[in-house]
């Protein structure tokens, strides 16, 4: 999966080359597409993991995606964003290299350049 997967965490996403948010979610829609429940999935960052851990990873970009979309459509600042913070279900996910703050300013960086 190379830098499409961060097992377990936010994912770096280089928005500044034209990587975005929705497109990273996108092309692992269409890899969950191509595999089954058996299949191992080798992460870029984390350990081995599965079609369930993947579709959980998913679930998360498109998930925090939406949380900030929304706050973006109530005219917050990114500093307002980040104070505010996303739901505490992606908690867990803040473990890694890209902490929530980081990851809001990703998200909202994409989206704003993929609008």
């Amino acid at each position: 999966m190379g830098d499409h997967y961060f097992a377990g965490m936010f994912p770096f996403v280089d928005v500044g080359t034209g990587g975005s948010v929705r497109g990273v979610a996108k092309n692992i829609t269409d890899m969950l597409d191509s595999i089954d429940g058996d299949t191992l999935v080798v992460p870029g960052h984390g350990p081995l993991s599965n079609k369930k851990e993947l579709i959980a990873f998913r679930d998360m970009i498109s998930g925090t995606a939406d949380e900030v979309e929304a706050m973006m459509k109530d005219s917050m600042s990114l500093e307002a964003m980040q104070e505010k913070g996303l739901s505490e279900k992606w908690d867990d996910w803040a473990k890694g290299s890209i902490d929530e703050k980081t990851w809001i300013m990703i998200i909202r960086d994409s989206l704003e350049k993929n609008a």
